[in-house]
């Protein structure tokens, strides 16, 4: 049985005026959703992270996606919609995106530190990596049916129901890249529900705090 993309719309990043009080002069942003495929039993993340890496120049070039490490997605889709409408925020504001694209910008986000190369070898994906979530943010509310072919023929691996991603969290490491083993409340952490929290407001904090 075909296993579908799972779809979430995620937040709208401006409350447009009322009717009684229209300003023809505010452009609003289109509404955009998050799109996730997750796979299991993956055999060729190296050659895929060289596609990545190679971009345009590639003899195929990789969809453009988020390949996530589903060991840190906590919480999921929470927290990783928390770091793609971030990410868009980011995209939205001048000078406000920290890396070259708003995929590079989820992934930044998913990670408590503030080194771009520290949250892609934790967040990202790695040669040998058996299970990768691969999320698209579109306008359309429907994933193009040719880019998820694209995905299907660059990921050896099987698609499986994106429920199956909590299985993957791996919370030893969560905890160390959100800093989660100090004393007090953190140090009580054991599963994905208790820190989802702890991690929401380490993030909308990312970069506001010393």
């Amino acid at each position: 049985m075909s296993v579908p993309v799972s779809t979430w719309p995620l937040p709208a990043l401006l409350t447009p005026p009322p009717p009684e009080r229209p300003h023809a002069s505010v452009k609003l942003p289109a509404p955009q959703y998050m799109h996730a495929r997750y796979y299991t039993d993956v055999t060729n993340a190296a050659a895929v992270l060289e596609r990545v890496i190679a971009g345009a120049s590639a003899a195929e070039p990789f969809p453009a996606c988020a390949l996530i490490n589903p060991a840190v997605a906590c919480g999921f889709p929470t927290i990783v919609a928390s770091a793609t409408t971030r990410a868009l925020c980011a995209e939205r504001s001048p000078g406000g995106r920290r890396t070259h694209s708003l995929y590079s910008e989820i992934l930044y986000n998913l990670h408590g530190g503030r080194g771009l190369s520290a949250a892609l070898k934790a967040c990202g994906l790695a040669p040998g990596l058996r299970a990768v979530l691969a999320v698209i943010v579109t306008p359309d509310p429907t994933l193009d049916p040719e880019v998820l072919a694209a995905l299907d023929r660059g990921i050896a691996g099987t698609p499986t129901p994106v429920a199956a991603v909590r299985d993957a969290v791996d919370m030893p490491t969560v905890r160390a890249i959100w800093k989660l083993d100090g004393d007090g409340e953190a140090a009580e952490i054991d599963s994905p529900e208790a820190a989802l929290p702890y991690i929401l407001s380490s993030m909308s904090l990312k970069g506001y705090m010393s």
